[in-house]
């Protein structure tokens, strides 16, 4: 754990120690000790321990500007740091503000894992009308209805996270896979695109791309 210099970052060791205690005692220290500006240059600190601890202290006192300012650490060349921040900005979208929204936001989670749709689609609609403005709401509805096969009401739900929220690299691709579904590859390869230049080590989606442009290589051909 120690740092390039021998030491131990001071934030490192309190996430490390105070998440022991539970998250509440964790944030409880977090807003005494650090201001987001602080987090926001840790973030940016040269030893990779210290990036993450900023990462997930971020995620949990971090006000509106947080996301898209988190989001640039995507970029980061070390796949752990980026782990850490892909996580971080999870927990972060999770986070409405509202301790009851975001119980209930998890519920409808849970109803999607156990594949119960429109049980699921429902906890989301109510999410929706209490938080119009809470972006993750959309976001698991569009999960839901893509996985009814509903593709043109999911990729509205897509648009309403981005509007909310541009650096939901989630939805970006989760609308490229709705438009794949709907056999427009090119609106496919352009939210991927987006989706990559917000975080790059989406790997499966690069992938994916490379397959799509080699398909219209062969269709181009094949035309010709």
């Amino acid at each position: 754990m120690a740092g390039v210099n021998g030491k131990t970052s001071p934030l490192v060791v309190l996430v490390a120690c105070r998440a022991q205690a539970g998250e509440e005692h964790l944030v409880a220290a977090l807003r005494e000790q650090y201001s987001q500006d602080a987090l926001l240059h840790l973030l940016r600190d040269p030893e990779p321990e210290t990036q993450k601890a900023a990462a997930v202290a971020l995620s949990l006192i971090g006000d509106e500007a947080t996301g898209p300012l988190l989001a640039t650490a995507l970029r980061t060349q070390d796949l752990g740091v980026h782990t850490v921040v892909e996580q971080s900005l999870w927990r972060f979208w999770f986070r409405s503000g509202d301790a009851e929204i975001d119980t209930l936001l998890r519920s409808g989670v849970r109803l999607i894992e156990a594949r119960r749709f429109d049980e699921a689609c429902a906890v989301f609609n109510r999410v929706i009308e209490a938080k119009p403005d809470f972006a993750e709401g959309y976001n698991q509805r569009a999960i839901v209805r893509y996985l009814m096969g509903e593709w043109d009401e999911s990729i509205q739900d897509c648009q309403r996270v981005i509007d909310l929220n541009p650096v939901h690299f989630g939805a970006l691709a989760g609308l490229g896979h709705c438009y794949l579904q709907q056999h427009n590859v090119h609106a496919a390869l352009a939210a991927y695109e987006r989706a990559l230049a917000v975080n790059p080590h989406m790997s499966g989606i690069r992938q994916r791309m490379e397959q799509l442009r080699e398909w219209l290589r062969h269709e181009g051909e094949a035309l010709a």
